[in-house]
C-alpha cells in the first residue's frame, strides 16, 4: 500500500518553493516577512498531520496577527505595498491553476521522485495544500491592508485595477479552480479613490465591470457575493462616468 501523507521534510520543502515563487513575484517585503514568519522560521512540532500534507497548529493566531504586520507598514507606503501584494496575490493565484506553470513545475519536480511510494493523488493534494497555505496567508495580509482607505496614484489605481481585471477573467475561464483574490476588498478601496482618478480610468474600470459580472457563482451564497461584487463594480464605474 502506498504512502498517503509526505514527510515533514518534503513539506518544508515544498513550502520554501511557494515561498521563493513568491518573493519572484516581487511581493513586497512585508507581506514576505509575515508569510515567513507564518510558514517557514517554524519548529516542525507545530505541523499536524492533515489529510495528505501538514496542517498548521497555530493557523488561527497567524491570521488574527496579520494586523501587526500591516500596522507596522509607513503609511506613505502602504499604497506601494498594497498594489505590489495584490499583483503577487493574482500571479500566484494564476500560477498555482496552470498546469506546467513555473510554480507547479517546481513543485512537481521535488514530488515525481515520491510517487514509486506515494500515492499519485496524494501527492497532488499536498503539493495544492502547500501552496493553498500561502494563499490564504497572502488574501488575509491584503484585506487587513485594504480595510482602511489608501491613497493611490493614479498609476496604483490602474495596476490594482489591471490585476483584478485579470484574475476576474482567469476565473470565469477557470470556474472550478479555488477561489482567493480578495474581489470585494479590491473594489471597496478602490471605491475610496478620489473622482479625479476614476474618471481617467473610466475604460480600464469598464473592462473590470464586465469581468467582475462574468465571475462564477455555484450556491446561494456565493451567488450573494457575485451580486454585491456587481453592484459595487457598476457604481464605481458610475463614478468615473458622471
Amino acid at each position: 500500500m502506498k504512502i498517503k501523507r509526505i514527510d515533514i521534510k518534503i513539506w518544508n520543502n515544498l513550502l520554501s518553493t511557494v515561498y521563493a515563487k513568491i518573493s519572484e513575484a516581487e511581493a513586497p517585503a512585508s507581506l514576505l516577512s509575515y508569510l515567513r514568519g507564518r510558514l517557514l522560521d517554524k519548529s516542525e512540532s507545530i505541523w499536524l498531520p492533515y489529510e495528505n500534507g501538514w496542517t498548521n497548529s497555530q493557523f488561527d493566531e497567524w491570521d488574527n496577527r496579520v494586523g501587526d504586520y500591516v500596522k507596522s507598514i509607513p503609511l506613505n507606503l502602504r499604497p506601494e505595498v498594497a498594489t505590489s501584494a495584490l499583483v503577487a496575490t493574482s500571479r500566484i493565484e494564476m500560477q498555482a491553476q496552470v498546469p506546467n506553470s513555473s510554480l507547479l513545475g517546481s513543485l512537481d519536480n521535488i514530488l515525481d521522485s515520491l510517487e514509486i511510494d506515494h500515492s499519485r493523488f496524494g501527492l497532488f493534494s499536498a503539493r495544492n495544500e502547500a501552496v493553498g497555505e500561502f494563499l490564504h496567508a497572502m488574501v488575509c495580509f491584503d484585506k487587513q491592508l485594504l480595510r482602511g482607505r489608501i491613497g493611490l496614484k493614479v498609476d496604483q489605481t490602474h495596476t490594482l485595477i489591471e490585476a483584478t481585471t485579470e484574475s476576474a477573467l482567469f476565473r470565469a475561464k477557470n470556474r472550478l479552480s479555488a477561489e482567493y483574490y480578495p474581489f470585494s476588498a479590491v473594489l471597496q478601496q478602490i471605491k475610496k479613490q478620489p473622482v479625479e482618478t476614476l474618471r481617467a480610468l473610466k475604460k480600464e474600470l469598464s473592462c473590470l465591470h464586465q469581468e467582475i459580472q462574468s465571475l462564477p457563482f455555484d450556491d446561494a451564497e456565493s451567488r450573494r457575493k457575485w451580486q454585491s461584487q456587481v453592484k459595487l463594480s457598476a457604481e464605481i464605474l458610475g463614478q468615473a462616468e458622471g
